[in-house]
């Protein structure tokens, strides 16, 4: 037998259904609880606000100070409000940290923090992940924002000033963004990544004024992303330490410190259009760092040399522009690097190269310098051809390297059809065959000053025209890469 349906009860359901949505809906909708020290709000304690809410719901503290330390163990929104006195502070009064973000995705926003001073406690300290920190202050506490074992975190605007150990710390924390932050007046560290803070993005941060320590410092951490950071009036500027490898260093400016860029025992690691001037020491220094690149950066005005490299092999040097310091670049026992491309100009010793052997230097213009290129009685095997030379001094040379290669088709540094050594802009003899090298009083050796071998096949101008950085550096470099990888087979490099 057939059921009849009856239409009243579709119509009950759908009510049901109706009614309990409608529940749900004000049941879930967000809630904010106001705060102010001084009466008048929904509490006058960040911490009773925080407990009397649910995930979802905002917390809004006006202005005033707060004695207390703030644990945060739900996703909520922790807003300062200025509301005529500033900021609100949080005073820890030396009792813990004083913000602790227990929980995902929460925010904190525009609140200053101060006096969390006891042993590694923190202004800010965050266990969460995927939490925003923005506009936030942190000052007078050991760690002012740290980040322990966290990830996908960002931290954006905030100041972190005066405290007693690092300005903004990572340890063991991942993959999070740090833009437009501050750093400063801190004992140690602007900023701190260590124990393994990998895949981090670090853009337009400010590092300044740190009393004994560093701008911005990795210590064993890796592929992390620095760019168009400042960071200056501190002991080292930029610094990557113990095994910090395959980061990327971009568009940052490093000036006024005792060191500007620093990296030791630091590999692959790729330095991009950095800027480091003005620095007491040297502008870009490596130690004991192997299979790095830097490409296009400036050094400039530093007081001990522009770029350096000490017992450090098997780097790339390219196109970097360096000038008016005492060393423009300085190589002491540093094997198997490539220097090409580079316009060294205005320095004391515009290259020097200390002990280091099997380096090739190709297609660098070297000029005005009080002397062009110096390698002393410990170098050998250095390869030295397409660069050009224009010094008072063009070299000095008591080792034994090669200031040529074989008689090559291609467009030379001087625009002429073949290459084989230099230009010089003192030597005097003819091309008389027209291949743009020279054919007469061979081989240049610079007045004397290159006192075994010398340049048998000297470029020699068509018609004077003034060297363009970079022309015909890709023959120069290929060759000198060629070289390199038949070296390499006889030398394991950086290991």
């Amino acid at each position: 037998m057939r059921t009849e349906r009856r239409p009243g009860v579709s119509v009950l359901c759908v009510v049901v259904l109706l009614t309990v949505l409608a529940f749900v809906s004000i049941g879930c909708a967000a809630d904010t609880y106001t705060v102010c020290p001084g009466g008048g709000c929904d509490y006058n304690s960040i911490q009773a606000a925080i407990d009397a809410a649910e995930a979802g719901d905002t917390i809004a503290v006006y202005s005033g100070t707060y004695y207390e330390t703030v644990t945060v163990p739900r996703q909520l929104t922790v807003k300062g409000m200025d509301t005529g006195g500033g900021n609100p502070v949080v005073d820890a009064r030396g009792r813990g940290s004083a913000i602790t973000l227990a929980h995902d995705g929460g925010l904190l926003d525009g609140l200053t923090v101060v006096n969390a001073t006891g042993y590694q406690q923190a202004g800010i300290l965050v266990y969460s992940n995927s939490s925003t920190i923005s506009n936030c202050i942190a000052a007078n506490c050991y760690y002012g924002i740290w980040l322990a074992a966290s990830c996908n975190n960002t931290l954006t605007g905030n100041t972190a000033h005066a405290n007693d150990d690092f300005g903004i710390y990572l340890s063991s924390a991942s993959n999070n963004t740090l833009t437009g932050n501050t750093a400063h007046a801190n004992i140690d560290v602007g900023i701190c990544l260590r124990s393994g803070s990998n895949n981090n993005t670090l853009t337009g941060n400010t590092a300044s004024d740190n009393c004994y320590g560093n701008g911005i410092y990795l210590d064993a951490s890796s592929y992390n992303y620095l760019a168009d950071n400042t960071a200056s009036n501190q002991s080292n500027g930029l610094y990557l330490d113990s095994s910090s490898s395959y980061n990327t260093l971009t568009g940052n400016t490093v000036s006024k410190n005792y060191l500007g860029l620093y990296l030791r025992h630091a590999s692959y690691n790729a330095l991009t259009g950095n800027a480091a001037n003005a620095n007491s020491n040297v502008g870009i220094r490596l130690a004991y760092s192997s299979d790095n690149s830097l490409t296009s950066n400036a050094a400039s005005f530093n007081s001990n040399g522009g770029i350096r490299l000490d017992s450090s092999d098997c780097n790339s040097l390219t196109s970097n522009a360096v000038s008016y310091n005492t060393d423009g670049i300085r190589l002491t026992g540093s094997s198997y690097n490539n220097v090409s491309g580079n316009t060294v100009a205005r320095n004391e010793e515009g290259i020097a190269l200390i002990a280091s052997s099997n380096n090739c230097l190709t297609d660098n213009v070297v000029s005005n310098n009080s002397v062009g290129l110096h390698l002393d009685h410990a170098c050998s095997g250095n390869l030295i051809y397409n660069n050009y030379f224009e010094n008072p001094v063009n070299a000095h040379d008591t080792g034994t390297n090669s200031w040529n290669r074989t008689r090559t088709a291609g467009t030379n540094r001087v625009g002429g059809p073949f290459s084989g050594g230099n230009y010089w802009h003192d030597y005097t003899g003819e091309d008389t065959n027209g291949d743009g090298l020279g054919d007469t009083l061979l081989p240049y050796t610079a007045a004397g000053h290159i006192r075994t071998g010398g340049d048998h096949l000297p470029l020699v101008e068509a018609e004077a025209t003034a060297p363009v950085p970079g022309y015909g550096a890709i023959a120069a470099v290929l060759g000198c890469v060629a070289l390199l990888v038949l070296l390499r087979r006889r030398h394991t490099c950086g290991r």
